[in-house]
C-alpha cells in the first residue's frame, strides 16, 4: 500500500511539473538565455511575506495600486521573466482569471493606444512625468499576460517561441518546490570556440527553518570539465568579495556576515553553492537595502 501511495504521489508531481514545463515552453522566446520564475501564490502563503505585506506602509501602497488598477495581488499565480543575449527582456504573468485590459487602464486613468501584431492586441501605455516608462502589454491567452518596456512586446510577438531547449533543460534541474527559480545558459565563447565556464547556471530562493522565516539560497554552476570547475572555484572567492564590497559598501561588517553564510563544494564538473540567511540577519539586510535604495533615489533627484 505504501509503495502504491508513493507511486501515485510521484506520478502527480511529475504530471504537475510536466504541465508547467509545457505551458512555459510554449511562451518562452527561442532567443532567451535567462529565465526566472516567481511563484507568487507560494510566497503569499509564507508567514514572513504576510507579515511584511500587513505593515502599514505596504498595506497603503497595495490598496492604492489595487484600487487604481482593479487587479488584486492574489490574482497572480506565477510571474516569469525572460532575457535574451542582448539584454532585451519581457515578463509573463499567469493570473487566476482573464484580464480586461481596457477596463484596467480606463480605471487607472492612463493614456494608451492599441495595435494588432500577429493577431494579438497590444496595449501601448504612455509614460508620464513621474518617472513611469512607456510599457506594452498583451493578453496571449485568458489569464496570460506579456509585458515589457516600449518595443519589447511587439518584438516578442514577432519572434519564434517554444524551442529554447537548453534553457528548458536547465529549468528541469531545479527542485520543483522552490518559490523563486532562475536559469541561465552561457553563450559567451573562448578563442577556441568552446563556451566560457560556467556553461549553465541555476539558482533558487525559498524560505526555510521551523517558522519558515530564514531564507535559503541554492545555486549550481555547470562547467564543461573538471579543469574548468577547478578554475571557476579558484576565482569564486574573488567574485564574492567584490560583490560584497560593492553591495555592502556602507556596512562592510554586514557584508562579512552574509559571506560567512555561504557554503561551497565541487562535485565532478559542477560547482555547488548554498546559503541560509537567518531571519534576524535577513531583517538587517532588508533594512540596509531599503535605506540605500532611498539614498540612491534622493541622489538621482539631486538632494
Amino acid at each position: 500500500m505504501k509503495r502504491c501511495l508513493a507511486a501515485i504521489v510521484l506520478f502527480a508531481v511529475v504530471a504537475v511539473v510536466s504541465a508547467m514545463e509545457t505551458t512555459v515552453r510554449k511562451y518562452m522566446p527561442d532567443s532567451a538565455v535567462v529565465a526566472a520564475e516567481i511563484n507568487v501564490a507560494a510566497l503569499l502563503r509564507n508567514p514572513a511575506v504576510q507579515e511584511m505585506l500587513n505593515q502599514p506602509e505596504y498595506v497603503a501602497k497595495r490598496q492604492k495600486y489595487e484600487e487604481k488598477s482593479g487587479v488584486q495581488l492574489t490574482d497572480l499565480k506565477t510571474v516569469w521573466f525572460f532575457v535574451d543575449g542582448s539584454g532585451q527582456r519581457v515578463g509573463l504573468f499567469f493570473l487566476n482569471k482573464p484580464a480586461d485590459l481596457d477596463k484596467v487602464f480606463k480605471k487607472a486613468a492612463v493614456q494608451y493606444r492599441k495595435s494588432t501584431i500577429k493577431g494579438q492586441t497590444v496595449f501601448h501605455v504612455t509614460g508620464n512625468d513621474h518617472g513611469e516608462k512607456s510599457v506594452e502589454i498583451a493578453e496571449l491567452a485568458p489569464g496570460v499576460l506579456v509585458s515589457g518596456e516600449k518595443g519589447s512586446v511587439v518584438r516578442y510577438l514577432k519572434e519564434k517561441r517554444g524551442n529554447a531547449e537548453s534553457l528548458i533543460n536547465v529549468l528541469k534541474k531545479i527542485p520543483a518546490d522552490k518559490s523563486v527559480k532562475v536559469a541561465f545558459v552561457n553563450t559567451m565563447k573562448n578563442a577556441d570556440g568552446t563556451v566560457v565556464d560556467p556553461v549553465q547556471v541555476w539558482l533558487s530562493f525559498d524560505f526555510s527553518g521551523k517558522a519558515q522565516r530564514d531564507v535559503a539560497f541554492q545555486s549550481r554552476f555547470f562547467c564543461g570539465s573538471v579543469e574548468g570547475v577547478q578554475m571557476f572555484a579558484a576565482r569564486f572567492p574573488m567574485y564574492i568579495m567584490m560583490g560584497s564590497a560593492l553591495l555592502f559598501n556602507q556596512d562592510p561588517e554586514l557584508g562579512n556576515r552574509v559571506v560567512s553564510c555561504i557554503k561551497k563544494r565541487i562535485e565532478q564538473s559542477d560547482f555547488l553553492v548554498d546559503a541560509v540567511i537567518p531571519e534576524q540577519l535577513g531583517r538587517k539586510i532588508s533594512a540596509y537595502l531599503e535605506k540605500n535604495a532611498n539614498r540612491f533615489m534622493l541622489q538621482q533627484k539631486g538632494f
